[in-house]
């Protein structure tokens, strides 16, 4: 991501009622990709890249082999610092905190780490 748009994410985070503010990067069938700002108690910026995996893909049967993908890609997400949760909704959420510094390399080491996903646009 650019300068202009870590700025204009802090310029929202700073002016938002819950001093934090979200900008979607991605929306596929498998997985939406976000970066978010967050005010600290400090009033500095923190910076987040983050990652939600839908793991049903399809509501009418269970695609084994896409949940291995998965299961590998958090994995290895983890040993890169990501921490991992559950959501409701059948979704596992990864997020890493980050900086203004590294955002653009690890943004592109994440996508890197996608590849292996189908990558249809969600139409919900």
């Amino acid at each position: 991501m650019n300068e202009k748009i870590i700025e204009t994410l802090t310029e929202k985070a700073y002016d938002s009622e819950h001093n934090e503010a979200y900008l979607r990067l991605e929306n596929k069938k498998t997985y939406l990709l976000g970066l978010r700002a967050t005010i600290t108690n400090h009033n500095q910026p923190e910076y987040f890249l983050d990652a939600t995996f839908y793991l049903c893909t399809d509501q009418h049967r269970l695609n084994i082999p896409y949940l291995k993908e998965i299961t590998i890609l958090v994995e290895t997400l983890e040993k890169h610092g990501y921490i991992i949760s559950c959501q409701e909704g059948l979704c596992l959420f990864a997020e890493k905190q980050i900086t203004k510094d590294n955002n653009r390399r690890e943004y592109q080491k994440l996508k890197q780490h996608l590849r292996c996903l189908p990558t249809t646009e969600v139409t919900c």
